[in-house]
């Protein structure tokens, strides 16, 4: 059983995928009123949908391809797109499997020319998609006869050693941030970005800023809102490549939004670049 994915968890999931309600309702075999719908809250998504969307969102951050090739979602090829989806569903949940008992007990070896993988005198065969992702082909061994079933768990090793490799050759696509600000309230900077549904925030102390570089209760927090508008380009850098990797949070009350905090730690990232002249500026005041 699916608990009730929230509408507000519905937005996110599509907006970090980068779907138009249409577009999900393509892909996910519905009417586009049945998402739209679904989006409102007036119906719940059923358990089969929601599955697609959490296996979908989980390969987007592991940099997997997940949907169909560009024009296949304008198609009217509704079993292609099942397939499709269906694929999706089954790497991410044998990705799953491997990652809760702790990877690959094994390091396979993956030769992406060649579509094969080979640990020894096993050897995983692979099929290149045209969306740029990859599908299982076959199993053997040069040692004796095959045996899926004994082996199986050998062989989800392979597949998800392939998907490293694959992941290696390409990135989910970036959300680009055009943030203002920032603003500077009780010691907490912060960062919107409003051009985006729901909203983004990334929020920062003063005293992050000072850990991260090393600038001690002497630079004020006024001076720390400089810093941070001198270096507003890393600072939605650190935004976006947190985004990417879904680490922010979703605050409900009392509109949705999206709040990425970050930390000093986060802020070594873009240390060696960020520019620290405006520290040395003095504000003048100039009357009118």
């Amino acid at each position: 059983m699916f608990a009730m994915m929230p509408p507000a968890e519905l937005h996110d999931h599509l907006a970090q995928l980068g779907l138009t309600q249409a577009d999900a309702a393509v892909l996910l075999g519905v009417d586009p009123r049945t998402v739209r719908r679904w989006g409102e809250g007036s119906q719940e998504i059923p358990g089969p949908a929601e599955q697609a969307l959490r296996a979908w969102l989980r390969l987007h951050h592991r940099a997997l391809v997940w949907r169909p090739d560009g024009e296949a979602i304008t198609t009217d090829d509704a079993e292609m797109i099942a397939r499709h989806r269906e694929h999706a569903i089954g790497l991410d949940a044998l990705l799953e499997r491997v990652e809760a008992r702790g990877g690959p007990a094994a390091p396979w070896q993956v030769d992406l020319e060649r579509c094969v993988a080979t640990l020894g005198p096993l050897h995983v065969s692979f099929y290149k998609l045209r969306n740029g992702g990859f599908s299982p082909q076959s199993y053997r061994r040069s040692d004796g006869p095959a045996d899926t079933r004994r082996d199986w768990p050998l062989i989800e090793d392979a597949y998800a050693c392939i998907a490293r490799e694959f992941a290696k050759n390409g990135s989910p696509p970036r959300t680009r941030f055009a943030f203002i600000g920032p603003s500077l309230d009780n010691g907490r900077l912060s960062l919107w970005d409003s051009t985006i549904m729901p909203p983004v925030v990334a929020v920062m102390s003063c005293r992050s800023l000072r850990k991260a570089f090393g600038l001690g209760n002497d630079a004020s927090d006024d001076k720390c809102r400089l810093l941070a508008t001198r270096n507003m380009a890393l600072l939605t850098e650190v935004a976006e490549t947190l985004f990417a990797k879904g680490r922010y949070s979703v605050n409900e009350d009392p509109v949705v939004i999206r709040v990425l905090n970050i930390g000093a730690n986060h802020l070594q990232m873009v240390a060696d670049r960020f520019s620290r002249s405006v520290l040395n500026m003095e504000a003048k005041w100039v009357s009118p």
